[in-house]
């Protein structure tokens, strides 16, 4: 299991920019009809924002990556010269575009001022928040390929 830390600044901004949409990138089911958080994982590991609002010139793609996302620390191309071993110790070669339902519960770990977000990974692009520092010293207890303490659903509704 990975814990990835993202600045919650780059986040709000990619909720912000999701929630000013009214047009969303489809997931594998089809149609998404509100604003979400993608999970990239290919060239660096970033969550942007699902909203199409014409402004966005780049597709979601694990080939392209745009500085302006929410880049998880030590796997930024931009900034990270190790970023690709790090990507692989967290997801092995698994790539890949993965749809989340965390973006409400990241929203009040950014309101109540919250400098990081710590998502837990299961290498399989699933993700969970990590609501305090107990939480986060318990998974680190648990051995990478560990069940996680609690279900963790991913968009799709797979655990």
């Amino acid at each position: 299991m990975a814990i990835l830390k993202f600045s919650a600044s780059a986040v709000a901004a990619q909720i912000a920019h999701a929630r000013a949409c009214k047009t969303f990138l489809p997931n594998w089911n089809g149609p998404v009809d509100r604003p979400a958080l993608i999970l990239i994982v290919g060239n660096g590991v970033h969550l942007r924002s699902n909203g199409i609002d014409g402004t966005t010139t780049r597709i979601v793609t694990t080939e392209q990556a745009d500085p302006s996302f929410a880049f998880a620390d030590g796997m930024n191309p931009f900034r990270d010269t190790d970023w690709m071993a790090q990507r692989r110790m967290a997801f092995r070669d698994l790539t890949g575009q993965f749809y989340t339902d965390i973006l409400d519960d990241v929203q009040v770990l950014i309101d109540r001022g919250r400098g990081a977000i710590r998502l837990a990974t299961d290498g399989h692009g699933c993700l969970r928040h990590l609501r305090d520092r107990a939480e986060l010293r318990q998974l680190r207890g648990f051995r990478r390929h560990a069940a996680l303490p609690r279900a963790a659903r991913c968009a799709d509704g797979t655990r």
